[in-house]
Formats: C-alpha cells, sequence, structure tokens
C-alpha cells in the first residue's frame, strides 16, 4: 500500500508573484468540492426516483488551514491583507514525494479566526473559499 506522509507537506501562497511557504501551518483540509447537479422529476417518470445529473459546473470548496500565529511574520502578514483587501491569492499545497505533486487553488473569499487561550500558543484559523477550478494532482 502506498500512502504520502503528511510531515513535510507545504502551504505556499503567492506574495508579490512569487510562491511563499507559509510558516507554522498545522494543519490543511480540503471540504466541500464538487462537482454541480441538478434534479430531474418527470412528470412521466415510472418510479418515485429523483434523478440527478451534472449541471456542468464544479464549486472547489473551502480549504481550511491552521496555524501557530504570528503577527510579525510576512505570511502571516498577508493572509490578513487579502482579507482586508478583499484580494484573490493563488496557493499551492506542497506533498511530500519531492514537491512533484501539488494542488494548487485561487481564493476568493478568506475568513479568519484568531485563538487565544492561557495554556496555549496563539493559534489561528483561516478558511479560504476556492474560486474557479482545483487542479488536484493525478
Amino acid at each position: 500500500m502506498g500512502y504520502l506522509k503528511s510531515k513535510g507537506v507545504i502551504l505556499q501562497q503567492k506574495i508579490s508573484g512569487s510562491f511563499t511557504a507559509v510558516a507554522q501551518v498545522e494543519s490543511i483540509s480540503f471540504s466541500g468540492a464538487q462537482s454541480e447537479t441538478m434534479e430531474l422529476r418527470p412528470l412521466d417518470a415510472t418510479d418515485a426516483g429523483v434523478i440527478h445529473i451534472s449541471n456542468g459546473w464544479i464549486d472547489g470548496g473551502s480549504i481550511t488551514f491552521g496555524l501557530l500565529y504570528d503577527s510579525s511574520l510576512a505570511g502571516h502578514k498577508a493572509i490578513t491583507t487579502a482579507l482586508s483587501s478583499m484580494a484573490s491569492t493563488d496557493w499551492k499545497v506542497l506533498h511530500t514525494d519531492g514537491g512533484s505533486t501539488a494542488t494548487s487553488f485561487t481564493s476568493g473569499g478568506i475568513g479568519f479566526n484568531e485563538e487565544i487561550q492561557a495554556i496555549s500558543a496563539i493559534r489561528a484559523n483561516v478558511t479560504l473559499k476556492a474560486t474557479g477550478l482545483v487542479t488536484w494532482p493525478t
């Protein structure tokens, strides 16, 4: 059975025309990517089953990642700058097979949550809404 280790995966964001690693990423999650469908309910159907077929659109879903947050880091500043400027941003996730496998996407929206607890390091959770197609490794 083949597998890729998660240790060593790198999240990159495009800053000033170059892809730059985001420091201190703890987790990355892709969710909600799907080809959209439409429901068909023909009046002459012979059974009660609803028919679903592709409508030709794909929703890229959302990408969430957790950080050990440090507002002095350039990459972390770029995230909050993109949030306040509402700018779209290009991203890549480089897998652990030497960088030959990557998932790339553009974010059209950014959500940012900062978590401060007395017993832990300051953390942030960032949610990106993919715009257009996510390019998955194939």
